[in-house]
């Protein structure tokens, strides 16, 4: 049995509330805290979702310096 391509699309560095529930495939209600603003200003940095994922998994998750670097340069 074939199973249809599902495509992936191009996740900008910072995500919005839909955004972030989708990358991780969870309710608003089960993300982390979101890395920057409150309410409709929200939002998760990718790098952190997928290191909260890889704890919840129980793996851990691989450090990240260049977005680690990004975050610095962008937000002092």
């Amino acid at each position: 049995m074939t199973h249809p391509a599902v495509l992936i699309p191009a996740w900008p560095y910072m995500l919005d509330e839909g955004q972030a529930c989708a990358y991780v495939s969870e309710r608003r209600d089960a993300l982390p805290p979101p890395a920057y603003g409150r309410g409709r200003t929200a939002r998760w940095r990718r790098v952190d979702l997928e290191q909260w994922a890889d704890q919840r998994a129980g793996r851990a998750a691989p450090v990240n310096d260049d977005a680690n670097e990004f975050d610095r340069r962008a937000h002092g």
